[in-house]
């Protein structure tokens, strides 16, 4: 990899990280539950089942959504330490192709689909 691409790379990742963190501060202005006001009762029963199904909904794409930023973030910290691009499982070079689909690929293709099996 060249340190233009890897720098390309970056920025990709650095600009992916930042639309996520504000999608995850998106998601939790929209939670009923994060309203410290939010109390259930007994007259509100159709809006609380709501509120809890939305409440689930945002907790599991804040699920992945940090997940998705703690791959990015592992991949800001192989640039940082030179190993970017670079298969975690078998050590061969990750194809740029891949790395322009994938920024944050950890594995090569072939590895990758071991791992899943």
């Amino acid at each position: 990899l060249t340190a233009k691409l890897i720098e390309r790379l970056e920025k990709n990742l650095l600009s992916r990280k930042k639309k996520l963190s504000r999608q995850i501060d998106v998601l939790k202005k929209d939670d009923p539950y994060a309203d410290s006001s939010h109390v259930d009762s007994k007259a509100a029963v159709d809006a609380g089942v709501r509120d809890e199904i939305n409440h689930e909904t945002i907790v599991a794409e804040m699920k992945d959504i940090k997940e998705r930023l703690e791959k990015i973030n592992k991949a800001l910290k192989r640039i940082e330490k030179g190993t970017y691009g670079h298969c975690r499982r078998c050590g061969r070079q990750i194809s740029v192709k891949r790395l322009i689909l994938v920024p944050a690929a950890a594995y090569c293709v072939r590895c990758e689909e071991k791992l899943k099996g």
